[in-house]
C-alpha cells in the first residue's frame, strides 16, 4: 500500500486534554493519597526566592525522590501522594486522557517511569505549557496545541515499557464493537454471556481474546468502565451517590460504594471533595 493512501485515524489514538496550568503550590495543599481516572503529568521546580530540597512521590510499588526539578508521570488509577518538601514550588501540570479505539486507556498497556529529569523533563515541561488551551480561538492555535499533545504522548511512550497485551490489536471492528456495546449499556448490569452472544463467541473464547489483547478479563474491563464513568459523574455533576450507582449499572449504592472504595482507595463522597486542580 502506498504511504499516501494511509489514513492516520486508522491508528485510533486519541488525546483529550482535560485541564492544566502553571501553578504555585503551597505546602498547605491537601496531601492525601489520590487515585484518579486520568493521566497526570506535573513538572515540579523551585519557586523563585525559595529553598529547594527536591521533590518526591509515594506510590504502591515504592517511594521516589528527585533532588533536581523533575516531571512526574502518574497513569490512571494509580494511588499516589506527592511529597511537599518545601514551603512553595511551581507545578507545570496537565491532566490527560490517552485512549486507543473506543475509549480504552492507552496507558493500560505501558509501564511508565514515575519521573524523568534532565533534558527529557524540560522537553515535557515545554510541551505541557504548549498544551494549554489558547486564550483566543483560531484553527492554527488549536492545531499547535493538539500537535504538542501528541508530541507529549510520544515522549512519554518513548521512555515507557510495553506490558502484556497489544494496543494495536484492540483497534479493530471486533473489539470496537464490543467496547461500544458496553459503553451504551453502562446504565444496567451487563452479563458476560450477553457480551459473548453479542460478539458471536462462547464465554471462554471471549475471555481468552480479552486477556490476550488487553491483559484483563471482560468482567474487569466492564467494572473499570463503570467506575471510570462514575468518577467523572462525581467530579462533573451534582448527582447523588445513589443516582450515580443507578446510572452506572450497580445494583445499589452500597455495592457501588464498596467497588469504588476498592478502586480509588476512598469512598465516593471523599473523592468528590478532593477536587484539586480539576
Amino acid at each position: 500500500m502506498s504511504y499516501w493512501n494511509e489514513n492516520l485515524s486508522d491508528y485510533g489514538i486519541n488525546i483529550k486534554f482535560l485541564c492544566g496550568d502553571v501553578t504555585p503550590v503551597d505546602h498547605s495543599l491537601p496531601n492525601s493519597e489520590r487515585c484518579l481516572p486520568f493521566t497526570v503529568l506535573t513538572y515540579q521546580e523551585p519557586a523563585p526566592g525559595t529553598a529547594w530540597h527536591g521533590c518526591g512521590c509515594i506510590c504502591p510499588e515504592g517511594e521516589y525522590f528527585s533532588a533536581e526539578p523533575a516531571c512526574w508521570i502518574i497513569p490512571p488509577y494509580c494511588r499516589h501522594q506527592f511529597r511537599r518538601l518545601d514551603r512553595l514550588h511551581i507545578s507545570t501540570w496537565g491532566h490527560f486522557e490517552f485512549t486507543i479505539g473506543c475509549e480504552l486507556d492507552l496507558m493500560h498497556f505501558y509501564e511508565v517511569p514515575r519521573f524523568v529529569s534532565g533534558e527529557k523533563a524540560l522537553v515535557l515541561k515545554e510541551l505541557l505549557k504548549k498544551c494549554q488551551r489558547p486564550a483566543e480561538y483560531s484553527p492554527a492555535a488549536v492545531c499547535a496545541g493538539k500537535g504538542a499533545q501528541y508530541q507529549l504522548l510520544a515522549e512519554v511512550l518513548e521512555c515507557s515499557k510495553l506490558l502484556q497485551g497489544s494496543p494495536g490489536e484492540v483497534f479493530n471492528p471486533f473489539f470496537n464493537g464490543i467496547f461500544q456495546y458496553i459503553r451504551k449499556n453502562l446504565n444496567r448490569p451487563v452479563s458476560l454471556d450477553e457480551v459473548a452472544a453479542f460478539a458471536g463467541l462462547s464465554r471462554s473464547s471471549l475471555e481468552k481474546k480479552f486477556r490476550a489483547a488487553i491483559g484483563v478479563s471482560p468482567g474487569e474491563f466492564i467494572l473499570r468502565s463503570r467506575l471510570r464513568e462514575a468518577a467523572w459523574m462525581l467530579r462533573s455533576t451534582a448527582m447523588t451517590a445513589k443516582e450515580i450507582a443507578e446510572a452506572t449499572g450497580f445494583a445499589d449504592v452500597y455495592t457501588f460504594s464498596k467497588a469504588f472504595q476498592r478502586k480509588f482507595h476512598r469512598p465516593p463522597i471523599r473523592f468528590r471533595k478532593e477536587k484539586i486542580f480539576s
